[in-house]
């Protein structure tokens, strides 16, 4: 598994209260209506997902994805057993407007990684954050493209941020390549430290999501890896402390 990062080891205030519950349908149905016709016009992608609010019951999701040393392959290794109840909680409690979900497979109905998206300061401005994740079985398959795309979706219907941005590790072809996928510009790299100590060289991706929808077909760009090893950048409880390159 390839996976993308960014964040610092330094933590931010938790957010007070936990997010307004959904009901079961409605958190079973989060961008469902956005799933075929997003889908549709990313060529190449077949994958249909759906996105459920992450919760108390999907810390084993949890485990698989960053207690695994394949998917944390470029995040400094897996987390401890603590530092995964830690992020549980965080998940849970995430609010004012940051997301995190669960991507659900229609096909199989399984719970197959995660998705987010959040507020940060970057470059003194206020942008969003996405970031992604799939277990090494479901991977290949174009789910971390058709879950990232539903997600972006959520974000610019929410009208807050211009930006998006992604930061895969410079060296994870697969996310770089799902950026590319995604219509987001290359801006440049930078240097980030996570988990403290450990430090990685990430490509800074941005997207308008005040444009129109543009896919790497649409711009004729360079044709790219196989996408959809999926990836993880960094979660809300971070903020990053790039070292620009």
């Amino acid at each position: 598994m390839g996976s993308g990062a960014l964040a610092s080891s330094h933590q931010a205030t938790p957010v007070a209260g936990s997010p307004r519950p959904a009901s079961p349908s409605a958190q079973g149905r989060v961008g469902d209506e956005r799933a075929v016709s997003v889908a549709g016009r990313l060529r190449g992608v077949s994958a249909t997902v759906t996105l459920e609010l992450w919760s108390s019951g999907d810390l084993p999701l949890l485990e698989r994805l960053m207690g695994d040393p394949r998917m944390t392959e470029h995040l400094g290794g897996p987390e401890s057993p603590d530092k995964l109840r830690e992020r549980q909680d965080r998940y849970e409690r995430l609010d004012g407007g940051d997301r995190m979900f669960k991507i659900v497979d229609l096909a199989s109905g399984a719970g197959v990684g995660s998705v987010g998206f959040w507020a940060k300061d970057w470059r003194d401005q206020q942008v969003y954050e996405v970031g992604w994740m799939v277990v090494p079985e479901f991977q290949g398959r174009g789910i971390a493209v058709a879950a990232t795309a539903q997600a972006i979706e959520l974000a610019r219907s929410e009208g807050k941020h211009r930006f998006i941005h992604a930061f895969p590790n410079v060296d994870n072809a697969p996310s770089n390549a799902i950026c590319r996928k995604l219509g987001f510009e290359l801006l440049e790299a930078c240097e980030f430290e996570f988990p403290k100590g450990h430090f990685m060289t990430c490509n800074d991706w941005r997207l308008d999501l005040r444009a129109g929808y543009a896919t790497a077909g649409d711009r004729r760009q360079e044709r790219t890896p196989a996408i959809d090893a999926g990836t993880r950048h960094s979660d809300p409880a971070h903020e990053p402390s790039p070292r620009q390159r």
